[in-house]
């Protein structure tokens, strides 16, 4: 790469080799031209055969004499001017292998060691020559003169073309593209010659500082066209959109309705006015007087209408009302509606119709003839099949059938609809919407397939072209859609102006050029610019890291265990557009396929990866969509197994192994010899202390059921006397009132048949305590439904019943259950029992919930009380044998306690949450069996 510029005083050369930047050294040749200079130019060499490349020179020229650098031999060359020259050259280039000067008197060529005088032929002057250059890897030359440009083979002028353009120079630069596009400039306009078609266009860059004048331009691989200016450096990377832009001299950014008058005259409309475009230029514009309907949006120009019978166009203009357009593109109000907007404008043979807000007025020659009202917003009105009147709104199509209005709705809710353009292709009736494309078929309209294109997305224009293409501008740019094609898709980031396209602002010209409204500005599609080739971005792999050591990229190495942690950056150059290129990588070794990546990820980084395998990086790029680049690869990276991992740590491991083997044996040998001594004695001592030790825990045993025992006499005695001595005592007191009618005697006989009831139900504890002890478990399936009320009922005689309020709850799967009867039964009386005996009597009415569920593990039935509770601190000894936690029980103690051995026996269990005065859930478990 070289780089040349110079300053008021200085002049610098620089070449980029690799990463190393040298300066050419100039000194001397400046000061051998007195330290003055008037200009440089680089020269380009066109290559002698299509196997080698241009070279370049850079040429210094001052009145004295000219100094050429050879960039291939890097060496400077004097070269005097001719003796005739009266000035500084104007310049140098090549016509083949000849180097050619340009002065005022005439061309030269360097012959032998001097300049000669150079004859054209063909019969042009070379003073008419203002420009002259070899096309590379061609026999032609381009030449420019001072208003025309042609194409020189064989010392004749092939092609000719006249400019309307007198500003062509010295200045004039040219550059070539590989697909055979020849750019040039003069002073106020870019050209392209386009050696395919044999045509010249002048063409307009988006950014206002790019001028023509002195600007240096230059062609890359890829085809994009760079632009050097004092202003800056641009690039253009297509040439399928020219843009208009409010900096170009639009009255706004925003394009509504285009429409082409004669002469090639381009009209497009704003919301605050129009913008006439020739030639690639801005004419006129004209900007509305209603602006503070403008700044609304209501002046918004929205489509155009002209009679056969007429040579003017009508203009819907929104709030500024009905317009007249003439050929000159001269514009006049006729008609304002009061309080509305007109909103679009059709024929139907010599009938204008005009479409408002709330109706549709047919008029001929300017009169009213017919008006149509109707209650619904209506955005356009259409003619197709040139007698069917159409108009697209929010919520469907209708149609005007003689007095009527005929709705047609999508298949899908209304939400779908927003109408805004209809097509008719291929006898088919199309529709733009927000939701997408729709077709009208009969009373039907349902969403659409064309041409392989089904997005649902909003569609707000289509345009059926000359070529049988059809355009639809969405909110993301325009798809151009072709049969046996897959649709095309250009947005912003293709070159288009906006990312929205308006209603109504897609034109094709007579020219065969698509004009496009957007949001931010107007484009112009040419057809002859839109190069169909595909760029594949280069790709490279920049480096290889393992943590901060860099590795070389195509060796192969081999790592340690420790080197486990790697690094790639890549990087994939396009000139075209950097934003649109995507990545894939694959870790050969590691990864099982490509890993997509956005442009803005060039680095990978693995780490820990695996020994004894061997790693190759590889990376792929493209554009967009587009095709892919050839895979870059690093070298096999081969990351080594630790030592402990080889075959030599195995080996050894193996011989340390069987040498402990032997001493190992020979130490058991000799240990089992002494073992063998001693085995009868320690056997017969270990037979001894086991016989102790069966002694002792039977012992222990037989302590700890006598302390059990003799606390169960002690309780049980005195559970079984007090009511005998309660029963004596009543009996004594009933003998000595002998006085006692029949009311007191019957008191004396409840108390008596309580003390009885309460011997009774301890005896019955004892039995279910006995039971419990000695039965083993039988499970049968158990009907909770039918066994809760059976408890119930025996119990609905103790004191305060029938204020308990019962429900139930059975869960799903878990109505019946897998249980040992005879101990549930003990379980849920003993709980019910409770759940009754201490309910709160300060409550209104107390209320006990029982339900069951199924678990994984098995089943649990809750008992739930709003009783009295039970004391934090009690808890944890409610299940002990004879433990009363309410200190006024008559219980024994015993029920919650052979409750839990029953539960346990079965393999469950019981736990309970209590709340002072709140109330008490007990909840029993019982496993699946």
């Amino acid at each position: 790469m070289l780089a040349v510029g110079q300053g008021e005083e200085e002049f610098s050369m620089h070449i980029l080799q690799g990463d190393t930047i040298l300066k050419v050294e100039c000194d001397s040749v400046l000061k051998e031209m007195g330290n003055t200079f008037a200009s440089y130019q680089i020269v380009q060499r066109p290559a002698t055969d299509k196997k080698s490349e241009d070279s370049f020179l850079v040429l210094i020229t001052n009145k004295y004499g000219s100094h050429l650098w050879d960039a291939s031999r890097q060496a400077w060359n004097h070269l005097p001017n001719p003796t005739a020259l009266r000035n500084e050259p104007l310049g140098m280039m090549y016509w083949g292998d000849s180097l050619i000067m340009r002065t005022y008197q005439g061309l030269y060529t360097w012959q032998a060691g001097s300049w000669v005088h150079f004859e054209m032929g063909g019969g042009l002057p070379s003073q008419k020559v203002i420009k002259w250059q070899s096309i590379p890897h061609s026999d032609l030359e381009i030449l420019i003169g001072r208003d025309w440009v042609g194409l020189w083979k064989n010392d004749s002028l092939l092609h000719e073309w006249s400019l309307q353009d007198s500003t062509f120079s010295i200045d004039t630069d040219i550059t070539f593209a590989q697909d055979g596009r020849v750019f040039f400039t003069s002073e106020f306009n870019y050209y392209v010659l386009n050696l395919n078609s044999l045509s010249v266009q002048s063409f307009a860059t988006n950014n206002s500082d790019a001028v023509p004048r002195k600007a240096r331009i230059h062609t890359d691989h890829e085809g994009n066209l760079w632009i050097g200016t004092h202003r800056g450096l641009f690039k253009i990377n297509s040439f399928r959109f020219l843009n208009y832009l409010q900096k170009s001299g639009l009255v706004e950014a925003e394009g509504t309705a285009i429409l082409e008058l004669p002469d090639h005259v381009m009209m497009l409309g704003h919301n605050r006015g129009f913008s006439w475009v020739q030639n690639q230029r801005v004419i006129r514009t004209q900007q509305v007087t209603d602006t503070k309907n403008a700044r609304a949006g209501r002046a918004r120009f929205h489509s155009y209408a002209r009679l056969p019978s007429s040579l003017e166009w009508k203009v819907a203009g929104g709030s500024l009302g009905l317009g007249t357009l003439n050929t000159q593109g001269a514009l006049t109000w006729n008609y304002r509606p009061p309080n509305t907007d007109v909103l679009g404008v059709a024929h139907l043979g010599d009938t204008l119709l005009v479409l408002q807000l709330n109706q549709l007025e047919y008029r001929v020659k300017g009169r009213v003839v017919k008006e149509f009202s109707f209650g619904d917003f209506y955005r356009q009105v259409k003619v197709v099949e040139q007698e069917r009147v159409i108009l697209l709104g929010r919520e469907g199509v209708s149609e005007i059938v003689g007095d009527s209005l005929v709705n047609y709705y999508p298949q899908k809710p209304r939400a779908s609809s927003n109408f805004y353009d209809l097509e008719e292709i291929k006898g088919n009736f199309y529709l733009a919407s927000a939701m997408g494309l729709f077709q009208w078929a009969g009373d039907s309209i349902f969403p659409a397939k064309l041409y392989e294109f089904n997005e649902r997305r909003p569609i707000y224009d289509i345009l059926l072209t000359s070529k049988q293409q059809v355009w639809l501008g969405t909110n993301d740019g325009v798809y151009v859609l072709e049969a046996e094609r897959a649709p095309t898709h250009y947005s912003f980031e293709d070159g288009l102006a906006g990312t929205e396209v308006n209603r109504n602002s897609l034109v094709e010209d007579s020219q065969g050029h698509i004009w496009i409204g957007t949001n931010q500005g107007v484009s112009e599609y040419t057809p002859e610019f839109d190069m169909d080739h595909t760029l594949i971005p280069r790709t490279s792999l920049v480096s290889i890291t393992e943590g901060n050591h860099p590795l070389p990229i195509e060796a192969d190495l081999q790592l340690s265990p420790q080197q486990n942690t790697l690094t790639f950056q890549y990087r994939g150059l396009s000139y075209y557009n950097e934003g649109q290129i995507n990545y894939r990588i694959r870790l050969y070794g590691f990864d099982t396929a490509w890993i997509p990546l956005n442009h803005s990820i060039t680095q990978k980084t693995y780490t820990n990866l695996p020994p004894g395998v061997s790693y190759r990086f590889e990376v792929q790029s493209r554009l967009g969509q587009g095709q892919w680049s050839e895979p870059i690869t690093s070298g096999f990276l081969y990351i080594k197994q630790p030592f402990t991992a080889t075959v030599w740590f195995t080996a050894l491991m193996i011989c340390l192994a069987i040498s402990i083997g032997v001493f190992l044996r020979f130490l058991y040998s000799r240990e089992l010899n002494r073992r063998w001594l001693t085995q009868e004695v320690t056997t017969k001592t270990q037979e001894i202390a086991q016989s102790e030790e069966e002694l002792r825990a039977q012992n222990e045993n037989l302590l700890k059921i006598n302390r059990e025992l003799d606390r169960f006499v002690y309780s049980a005695s005195h559970d079984l006397s007090a009511p005998l001595k309660s029963i004596r005592g009543l009996l004594h007191i009933a003998k000595l009132d002998k006085q006692a009618g029949q009311l007191q005697q019957e008191q004396y006989l409840a108390m008596i048949d309580k003390s009885v009831n309460q011997l009774e139900k301890f005896i019955g504890e004892l039995i279910d305590f006995s039971r419990n002890s000695r039965l083993e478990p039988t499970f049968v399936e158990v009907n909770l439904f039918q066994l809760v009320p059976a408890l119930l009922e025996n119990l609905q005689f103790m004191d305060h019943f029938h204020r308990v309020q019962f429900s139930f709850d059975w869960g799903e799967g878990a109505e019946t259950i897998l249980a040992d009867e005879f101990r549930l039964k003990v379980i849920l009386n003993n709980l019910l029992t409770n759940a009754v005996k201490f309910q709160r009597l300060d409550v209104e009415k107390a209320w006990v919930i029982v339900s069951s569920r199924k678990t994984a593990e098995g089943w649990e039935i809750e008992v739930a009380d709003d009783g009295q509770g039970i004391e934090e601190a009690l808890q944890p000894k409610i299940f002990d044998m004879f433990f009363r936690a309410n200190e006024g029980s008559s219980g024994s103690g015993l029920g919650l306690y052979i409750a839990q051995e029953a539960a346990q026996r079965m393999g469950g269990r019981i736990s309970l949450i209590s709340e002072l005065h709140a109330g008490t859930t007990f909840t029993v478990f019982i496993p699946h069996q």
